[in-house]
């Protein structure tokens, strides 16, 4: 399932949908009140795989963000050397967490042709439409769900996450792939503001042409977010406050493979979002380059240029004091990200993973929304026959050109998270989860200031 979304006095988290590879889902912006970042969740479900070896020619990626496109007589990901495929009693393909995270959220692996001359140990026929279903349930305590700089609450809450997606490649040629996420938690001692949700859905469909290394696609996406949060010491709405935001995105995209396991992504974006609870419209156009080679030894690679063009409609351009200004706001977003993975099968030592990203923010006006920020990420995954664990640790930097604090210092916060996960599989599709996510900012503005933590135990359901 996805990572839970949360709302900060400078941060709310929305999601879906890109993990490194296209134009980031959602960006972090502005309003009235202060920085808003949202961030992109990350799948943690384990599903078990079993695949066959890899040829040596790459083909284009299948695009969670982006489903990429299959070739040859079966859609299947090149995995390393000694692995071999097979099929589930249904008959249908069996896909591995690897495959689903990049299916949905880009920089995905290409899935590979099988060569005549590849050894396979059985025949693998895949159905019209390859189905998944997931579904968790469980109960926790945040000492801070609201993500408050003053006045902190705490709470249980029960949660309930639903995912599915279909898959259609019956055709080599064609690919079609549908996503739905719907994800709420209940909090039960907070005064007000009790239930959180977000609904995404997402439809892509990719062409490649017979016999080339290229593909065209064109994804569209949904997403609806409603969450309470926390405007202690702001001095704007009233804390705390429901926000509710509805995003359309839609985004065209050009994939190609070389001969030596190097792939490339050209991608356009065009996306309109809007919060209800007060005006604040944006619509953003965007651009990105990404290049990666998922079979480079010792380290896949992936490297990512991008640039978004974002135009408000009610926001208002400001000084470095905040005082407003005339005219229309618009801002300009540049980032380059890296990710080196290293696909370790050492016992039940997994992956490895580590990201950075720089980026840089200009707006078109006096530069109080321009920021630089850089970011890092550590992730790590064990794995024995019943039990598995990941966990993966954050941070970034942010500081601003021209807005200024109270003490006339140029505004600035780092930010930290922590995520621990431990499940036990319970039978084929049952399994048993306890999580820890902590969060915490610190900043020479104290309004936003915080600590966060997430404790939850809870049972998931796949199939």
């Amino acid at each position: 399932m996805l990572n839970w979304v949360k709302f900060s006095p400078s941060f709310f988290a929305l999601g879906v949908l890109q993990v490194c590879a296209s134009l980031p889902v959602y960006e972090s912006f502005h309003s009235n009140m202060g920085e808003l970042l949202i961030l992109s969740p990350v799948i943690h479900r384990s599903v078990p795989v079993q695949t066959l070896n890899k040829p040596d020619l790459a083909t284009p990626e299948l695009s969670q963000n982006q489903a990429d496109q299959s070739s040859g007589q079966s859609s299947l990901e090149r995995e390393s050397e000694g692995q071999t495929k097979t099929v589930d009693k249904k008959n249908k393909l069996v896909i591995s967490d690897e495959q689903i995270e990049e299916l949905l959220f880009d920089e995905l692996l290409d899935w590979g042709e099988v060569e005549k001359d590849e050894e396979v140990d059985i025949i693998l026929e895949t159905p019209d439409w390859y189905q998944f279903y997931a579904a968790e349930m469980g109960w926790g305590y945040s000492d801070n769900p609201m993500g408050a700089a003053h006045n902190t609450e705490s709470s249980s809450f029960a949660e309930l996450n639903l995912e599915s997606f279909f898959l259609n490649q019956k055709n080599p040629q064609h690919q079609a792939l549908i996503y739905l996420l719907a994800e709420g938690k209940n909090f039960y001692q907070l005064k007000s503001e009790e239930i959180s949700g977000l609904i995404l859905s997402q439809f892509e469909y990719t062409y490649k042409p017979t016999g080339e290394d290229r593909s065209y696609g064109l994804q569209f996406q949904h997403t609806y977010f409603d969450q309470g949060m926390d405007f202690s010491g702001l001095g704007n709405p009233p804390d705390p406050q429901k926000i509710t935001s509805q995003r359309f995105e839609l985004s065209p995209h050009f994939k190609w493979a070389g001969d030596e396991g190097e792939e490339g992504k050209l991608q356009l974006s065009w996306s309109k979002e809007r919060l209800r609870q007060f005006p604040d419209q944006n619509s953003k156009f965007g651009i990105s380059v990404s290049l990666s080679n998922q079979y480079a030894e010792p380290l896949k690679w992936q490297a990512k240029l991008f640039r978004i063009l974002t135009k408000y409609k009610d926001r208002e351009p400001k000084d470095g004091s905040g005082n407003s200004l005339s005219g229309s706001l618009e801002t300009k977003h540049t980032g380059l990200s890296v990710k080196l993975t290293s696909p370790q099968e050492n016992g039940w030592s997994k992956d490895l993973y580590l990201g950075t990203t720089v980026e840089k923010v200009d707006d078109n006006h006096a530069g109080y929304y321009d920021y630089k920020r850089c970011k890092a990420t550590l992730g790590k995954k064990w794995e024995t026959e019943r039990w598995a664990s990941d966990l993966s640790l954050g941070y970034n930097r942010t500081n601003y050109s021209q807005r200024l604090v109270d003490n006339q210092e140029k505004f600035s916060k780092d930010h930290w998270s922590l995520e621990l996960g431990i499940f036990r599989e319970l039978n084929q599709y049952w399994k048993t989860y306890a999580k820890w996510m902590h969060e915490s900012d610190s900043s020479n503005d104290p309004d936003f200031a915080y600590e966060s933590n997430f404790w939850s135990l809870g049972m998931a359901w796949e199939k």
